[in-house]
């Protein structure tokens, strides 16, 4: 866009270039009038007297440029008035300007810093918020949480369920890694996949989740059926793709996918192609619980044919069937025997046991680190434990690994109670061992007990994480 003071000199500067020109002009043209008007030598006796049409034409000639060059002034003098006046206001009007994008730019910055945590592009990191988005919306938020977390600033809906079992409210076992990698999982070992995207904006999506997903009836059926879930929000950009991958016109989603196979006329009769990974059941917007389990078991009784057969043709799912069958066996195993090897054990011995680990547990539960509440200064871990309950807690980034699991043993996996005034040491010739061992989601890692490695150190966790409890059997 040119500028327009600068157009207004150019032209200021062509009209008085044209001025000096018009001057020039007159100048020479006189000059000539001059040389024309010397008498010429003329015969003695003859008479040379100018015309009055001569007279008259030269006096409007030069009336006519007085003419011009006083209008040509006036024009001068009108572009300098508004120059005068338009200049100041285009000055200011270019700082005004200047002014707004700068403030924009400065907002920008800030508001991008503030939630920068929170829009990490990694796959991992989006399934993990996602998942404490749903945790938060459907009531398993963690009690007493102050206001000043930077995760919690902004104006949260109110949750879909009343606040009054916090943490036992039952959902879908998402998976914490990319849609990518869920499928890696379900190719390689055989498995069902329920895909969940929604909105949070959607009231359709808060309905559904309300009403179906968490709904008794619903967990139970995708545990028997042992679906994989991965969900993610349509904000994220892979969730966004997948919604294009399926032509998804209306969210909620929910599409079950499993390895088929196709038939193939061929000269020798019909072939199987190979195994494909395939959308067998679509559910798009609002259903309910009737009729997504309807749908669902529907293309579950047709394909689970298929996918059994591919399981016992694939020897790395073999395994993994043979696998399951054998733990399963060892559990019923162990639980058999685990009264036979109590009766028989030293009582004496047994109950000194107990006592020195009793008074170790109220010993450490007095130790343990008081609940930080600065922003930025704590780790969010959400805890589901062996009974299907789950929990949610914040430690300090420079407490140990260790503190995670003694925060477990005493203020959940065993009720403790300690005077209001009462001094508790440690016991001698003791050493505690914990029962338990700590996993995180996806992918499966084992939490070390360390008092050496901090919170901070270890990314699966910090600054927020969803772990595991698995009991130890002796």
């Amino acid at each position: 866009m040119p500028n327009p003071v600068m157009s207004e000199l150019n032209r200021l500067q062509h009209i008085f270039n044209s001025i000096i020109n018009e001057l020039n002009q007159t100048t020479q043209q006189q000059q000539v009038d001059d040389v024309e008007a010397i008498p010429q030598l003329q015969m003695p006796g003859g008479l040379d007297l100018p015309t009055s049409e001569t007279q008259n034409s030269e006096d409007n000639s030069n009336t006519n440029k007085v003419e011009n060059l006083f209008k040509k002034l006036l024009l001068i003098i009108a572009i300098c008035v508004l120059l005068i006046v338009f200049l100041p206001i285009y000055v200011i009007y270019m700082i005004l300007m200047f002014l707004f994008v700068f403030t924009v730019s400065i907002y920008n910055k800030i508001h991008q810093g503030k939630y920068s945590n929170l829009r990490n592009t990694d796959p991992s990191d989006i399934a993990r918020r996602f998942i404490m988005n749903f945790d938060e919306r459907i009531g398993n938020n963690l009690a007493g949480i102050d206001s000043s977390d930077p995760m919690e600033d902004q104006d949260q809906p109110n949750t879909l369920i009343e606040e009054g079992h916090l943490g036992e409210i039952g959902r879908p076992d998402f998976l914490e890694c990319a849609y990518s990698q869920a499928l890696y999982i379900v190719k390689k070992d055989i498995r069902w996949l329920l895909c969940y995207i929604e909105s949070g904006e959607n009231q359709e999506c808060v309905d559904f989740t309300k009403e179906v997903l968490v709904h008794p009836v619903f967990l139970k059926f995708i545990k028997n059926k042992n679906f994989l879930v991965w969900g993610g929000d349509i904000s994220d950009s892979e969730a966004f793709q997948v919604c294009n991958q399926f032509n998804i016109t209306k969210l909620p989603f929910l599409g079950l996918l499993c390895m088929t196979v196709n038939q193939i006329p061929t000269s020798s009769g019909m072939q199987q192609s190979e195994p494909v990974l395939s959308l067998v059941s679509k559910i798009q917007g609002y259903k309910d619980l009737e009729t997504t389990i309807h749908k669902l078991q529907r293309a579950y009784s047709k394909y689970n044919p298929i996918v059994s057969q591919l399981k016992r043709d694939n020897p790395e799912s073999l395994q993994g069937v043979v696998r399951e069958l054998q733990d399963e066996a060892l559990q019923n195993s162990i639980r058999r025997i685990r009264p036979l090897r109590n009766s028989y054990s030293r009582e004496p011995q047994r109950r000194s046991r107990e006592e020195k680990r009793l008074q170790w547990l109220k010993w450490r539960k007095s130790t343990l680190e008081p609940e930080p509440n600065e922003p930025g200064q704590y780790a969010r871990l959400a805890i589901k434990f062996p009974d299907g309950s789950r929990k949610q807690i914040k430690i300090g980034k420079t407490s140990s690994l260790e503190e995670i699991y003694a925060t477990l043993e005493c203020m959940y996996l065993n009720e403790v109670e300690l005077g209001d005034a009462t001094v508790y040491q440690c016991p001698d010739d003791y050493e505690h061992e914990y029962r338990f061992r700590i996993y995180t989601v996806m992918p499966k890692q084992i939490i070390p007990m360390s008092s050496n490695i901090t919170i901070e150190e270890t990314t699966s966790i910090y600054p927020s994480g969803n772990l595991v409890v698995e009991m130890v059997v002796d």
